[in-house]
């Protein structure tokens, strides 16, 4: 009996770790093929690395990882260790994702899938793909982490939902570009 709990328990968490990888993979590939090609900024820590990447050519996923490492310490020591190893490796994976893409897909299918298209059609497509990752990786438990801890961080000393506070800092790093 117990070993199997202990199987079912088991094939969950496969489960959950490897849907989390695949909405990482596809938030990855919206920002790789679709969004950074075209110069593109989004809200969160992935638009503000994106805005060092454009300024300074620091790859995106250094940036992601070292803000949201930031981010984890304080979020740890003001929350309490209560993140989790989901969001941990959701932020390690994102941050690997965003570095490795780049590399691995030819100039040729950016340019005839992502700069042809015209940036509109990429920030609906780019959008859509990145979204969906996220959507999928917090579905299973996992946080990209980010603007998510800053909003809990703010919320915990003042009256304000997350949501409000997510929306605030998004806004400011989207007009910031």
């Amino acid at each position: 009996m117990a070993s199997k709990i202990l199987k079912s328990t088991l094939t969950a968490l496969v489960k959950e770790y490897a849907l989390i990888t695949l909405g990482v993979v596809s938030y990855a590939l919206g920002w790789s093929i679709f969004l950074l090609p075209n110069n593109l900024i989004g809200g969160g820590v992935s638009g503000f690395a994106s805005i060092l990447y454009y300024a300074t050519g620091i790859p995106m996923g250094i940036t992601y990882f070292v803000i949201n490492v930031i981010l984890l310490i304080l979020g740890t020591r003001i929350l309490g260790p209560g993140f989790g190893g989901k969001t941990i490796y959701a932020i390690i994976m994102t941050s690997v994702m965003l570095s490795v893409m780049a590399t691995l897909i030819p100039a040729e299918f950016i340019r005839e899938f992502a700069l042809s298209n015209g940036k509109l059609l990429c920030t609906i497509i780019g959008g859509v793909i990145a979204g969906f990752g996220i959507g999928l990786s917090i579905s299973q438990g996992g946080s990209t982490g980010g603007t998510d801890i800053v909003a809990l961080i703010w919320c915990k000393f003042h009256a304000a939902s997350p949501g409000r506070v997510i929306l605030i800092i998004d806004v400011v790093i989207i007009l910031s570009s």
